[in-house]
């Protein structure tokens, strides 16, 4: 006899949708998956006033499988639809709000559109200065995000000090003779602005380990320390 299980859990059959939808997706399976996933937005969307954060999440995750799927219009309007999910509550999530400015701005950095990406992710320095405070490895990561996009816009003398205050927050919380500050150093190209005259940094520290990562990251060596040193990206935290 078979019985029939009926849930009123919607926040478990929401998990169980996301778990089939990306399982899907990861076995290339991309228009189920993206069933699955919509399903599971639509199921959200109906409960915003008593749980917007599992909304917050949804739209992320469903704009990041249509920007994974070169959908980059759609996965747009679900990225600036999440921000101003999060934007309009009375009482600010700033680690949620931090979290979008962040998905937005990476987002728009990808396409190309440096100018507008600046924006989001000015304001999101500015948040994770707030919470964290200023010389967190948060702010860090923020400050060496701004400032290797700005370095793309050709705004060096922008870009080069706050590469520059990113090395030296890495530096105080993690020591000078760790590998991580001379890794953000070279990943910011704080070498070319060094001996361009528009940083402190001196040409000589850490040179050897600066060259090894510099070859790692052109060639594209596979190197297993560099898992650890790498600022994480911060959208991978969403689920």
């Amino acid at each position: 006899m078979r019985v029939k299980v009926v849930t009123t859990d919607w926040q478990s059959l929401s998990q169980s949708l996301y778990n089939l939808g990306n399982f899907l997706g990861e076995r290339g399976q991309f228009d189920e998956a993206e069933t699955f996933l919509r399903r599971n937005l639509s199921l959200v969307e109906k409960r915003e006033e008593t749980d917007w954060q599992s909304l917050s999440q949804s739209l992320y995750n469903l704009g990041n499988f249509l920007r994974e799927r070169d959908r980059f219009d759609e996965a747009e309007s679900l990225l600036r639809r999440e921000l101003a999910l999060v934007e309009k509550r009375e009482e600010t999530d700033w680690q949620f709000l931090s979290q979008s400015l962040y998905n937005l701005g990476n987002f728009l950095r990808e396409q190309g559109r440096l100018d507008e990406a600046e924006d989001f992710l000015r304001r999101e320095l500015q948040i994770a200065e707030k919470i964290d405070g200023p010389d967190s490895e948060s702010v860090a990561e923020s400050l060496q995000n701004l400032g290797v996009m700005l370095r793309g816009l050709g705004k060096l003398d922008a870009s080069a000090p706050l590469l520059q205050r990113a090395v030296e927050i890495i530096e105080k919380i993690h020591g000078t003779n760790s590998i991580k500050p001379t890794f953000f150093a070279t990943f910011g190209g704080l070498y070319f602005f060094a001996s361009a005259g528009l940083s402190k940094l001196a040409l000589t520290k850490n040179a050897a380990t600066s060259q090894i990562i510099m070859a790692a990251i052109v060639f594209m060596v596979p190197l297993p320390f560099f898992i650890s040193i790498a600022p994480a990206p911060r959208a991978a935290s969403r689920s």
